[in-house]
């Protein structure tokens, strides 16, 4: 269990614009249109070949990556540029991306769909309108995510673009993945200011273990492996039968655990079907708990019955209010 899910990083995606073709068969332009349901359509086929939701349907329906409404706004007010080439790489990135330890690639070219274009101390309405993509909103203002306002105004944080590549030595935001050039990786030095730094390749040490993907090159990982005294280095990660020589067992590839035993990387058990014998919660698919009777059940969907604190809780994607599950709320849209 929990083997597939990709952890998305929080990028905008506006839902109106232009022409563009379709993602399909790996385009090389994608509307804006389009792009929406283009990449819902992505994500969930990458959740169900990993396992991580029973079909694309259910994907769908508990998914919030397709509410739009703010970021379509913003592209309409001309507070936010759209990349529709960019859109077509993250899509296509994102159907072939593997599963287990999320790639940090995706994550990269998805980042540089979008690019808001309020500065500093500007006014802003969402995040994703500002070059930082802050949007700070006044204390107990009653503005916000959840704010019941139309257009509730805030103010854009400083900071350099999360899309505008920047070379190595120049600046970012710290996030690991914000705002550096092909290559290069958002760290923090010894100053404590986020600066654009290389990628380490595979043997070589990590500059940062705190971002272990992004401070190697594609393919590698930042682990700490027993009985070295240089520290955590770049390393591929290890295919069936190969070792996982690493203090928590983060090494192995795709569809593959560490065994405890022969410390070696093998096939992830299978989990265990709606309706099948279980004694936990990690037994089951993904979709599953473990119920009061020894079997797996479907975890709630919207309209179901949940219990934060006891279970049963709501499927991915879904919040328990008051005891029923929900989709996520969304932005208020700001026509401004």
């Amino acid at each position: 269990m929990g083997n597939g899910r990709i952890a998305l990083l929080v990028f905008v995606i506006p839902a109106c614009g232009g022409g563009g073709s379709t993602a399909a068969g790996g385009s090389s332009n994608i509307s804006l249109s389009a792009f929406p349901a283009a990449f819902v359509d992505a994500y969930c086929t990458h959740e169900v070949r990993c396992g991580s939701t029973p079909d694309k349907s259910t994907c769908a329906a508990t998914t919030s990556v397709g509410d739009f409404g703010p970021e379509s706004a913003g592209v309409g007010a001309g507070r936010i540029v759209y990349d529709g080439d960019q859109a077509a790489a993250c899509v296509n990135t994102l159907m072939s991306a593997g599963c287990g330890i999320p790639g940090w690639h995706f994550e990269e070219v998805c980042a540089k769909v979008f690019r808001g274009l309020v500065a500093g101390g500007d006014t802003c309405y969402a995040p994703a309108d500002c070059v930082s993509g802050t949007c700070m909103f006044a204390a107990n203002s009653g503005c916000g995510m959840h704010s019941s306002r139309a257009c509730c105004p805030g103010v854009c944080a400083p900071g350099v673009s999360t899309a505008e590549p920047s070379p190595i030595g120049g600046p970012c935001n710290g996030t690991g993945f914000s705002g550096c050039a092909e290559g290069a990786f958002c760290a923090r030095t010894d100053s404590g200011t986020p600066t654009c730094q290389p990628r380490a390749n595979a043997g070589q040490a990590c500059l940062d273990p705190s971002v272990p993907e992004g401070s190697c090159t594609a393919g590698t990982y930042c682990v700490s492996v027993n009985g070295s005294s240089n520290g955590p280095i770049c390393a591929t990660l290890s295919a069936e039968g190969q070792p996982c020589d690493c203090p928590n067992g983060m090494c192995c590839g795709a569809f593959l655990e560490c065994d405890n035993a022969t410390r070696t990387c093998v096939p992830t058990a299978p989990s265990v079907a709606v309706g099948g014998q279980c004694t936990l919660n990690w037994d089951c698919v993904d979709w599953a708990y473990c119920d009061s009777t020894g079997r797996c059940a479907s975890q709630p969907r919207a309209g179901d019955y949940c219990d934060d604190f006891n279970g049963p809780h709501c499927l991915y994607g879904l919040v328990c209010n008051a005891g029923t599950c929900a989709r996520l709320p969304v932005w208020n849209v700001c026509s401004k």
